[in-house]
């Protein structure tokens, strides 16, 4: 069940509502079709009950066009060409099982002390799976990093607080198990105040390289991902619901070259859910 607030913003929608009366007066059409051959067959069989049978009619109807309409929690579509499942899930990126996409800066910072938002993806990496353990994190990512040249080097006294190495866009850092790996991709940059900043082409770029990593390391294991785009490096000129499908495209369009997971979870966090018209990204998923 969705919380109050994302069952309420999504139900009272334009397309939702549309959607609602245009389910309604179909049924409600048949009902009277149905009624109206009886009539005609047995000889005004509900003319001693009319009321009752128009009551439940429309009480039948409202039922139908509800269920119809209301937004779930999580749905999926199968896409037998090439073998993979797309699942749109509200919740949280870290309840999930399996890999995660973490979105990352081009300088992949990890101290939320001072660089890192602590409510940000990255910094809710470190807490609840590293559990806090900066070094840990910070030796992994270079582990993951080493055959990597990076685009430059930053000097301390232009970039107080931070990493120096910068990495081109599109790098992804895989750290982790084998059964939980952490898909790091540099899909923003961090000026040298801290201020993250991303671009529809740093998108488009940094999902075909995650798709790429995922496919060499992820082993066709189900991986999951957040709305990328939509936080501190917000794209501002594409609404979220358009960012969604813009990463579903780039799924689905990579997964035709080659299989890349047995399941995408696309994972959206119920405070920009609220916000979304849930139904209509279950349509387009639906449509593909």
């Amino acid at each position: 069940m969705l919380t109050p607030g994302v069952a309420h913003e999504t139900l009272l929608s334009g397309r939702t509502l549309q959607l609602w009366a245009v389910t309604f007066l179909t049924c409600f059409g048949i009902a009277s079709a149905a009624a109206g051959l009886i009539e005609a067959l047995f000889n005004d069989p509900f003319k001693p009950f009319g009321a009752y049978y128009l009551g439940a009619a429309l009480l039948g109807c409202c039922t139908i066009a509800t269920v119809r309409v209301w937004p779930r929690k999580s749905f999926s579509r199968y896409f037998p060409i090439p073998g993979t499942t797309i699942t749109i899930v509200i919740g949280d990126l870290f309840d999930q099982d399996g890999h995660l996409i973490v979105g990352v800066n081009d300088t992949f910072d990890t101290d939320t002390t001072s660089v890192i938002a602590p409510h940000s993806i990255q910094g809710q990496m470190l807490h609840r799976e590293y559990s806090g353990d900066l070094p840990r994190l910070d030796e992994d990512l270079e582990k993951a990093l080493r055959d990597v040249q990076p685009a430059r080097l930053e000097s301390r006294a232009d970039r107080p607080q931070g990493k120096l190495a910068r990495y081109p866009v599109g790098t992804v850092a895989v750290i982790g198990e084998r059964d939980r790996r952490f898909f790091c991709a540099a899909y923003a940059t961090s000026d040298n105040g801290n201020v993250v900043h991303s671009t529809l082409d740093h998108l488009w770029q940094s999902l075909s390289e995650i798709w790429e990593a995922v496919r060499r390391h992820g082993e066709r294991r189900t991986v999951s991902v957040s709305v990328l785009g939509t936080g501190l490096a917000r794209i501002s000129n594409l609404p979220p619901g358009d960012l969604i499908r813009l990463i579903l495209i780039s799924y689905m369009a990579a997964s035709r070259e080659a299989v890349i997971a047995d399941q995408l979870r696309l994972v959206i966090h119920p405070t920009l859910a609220a916000n979304l018209n849930i139904k209509e990204i279950e349509d387009f998923l639906s449509a593909q």
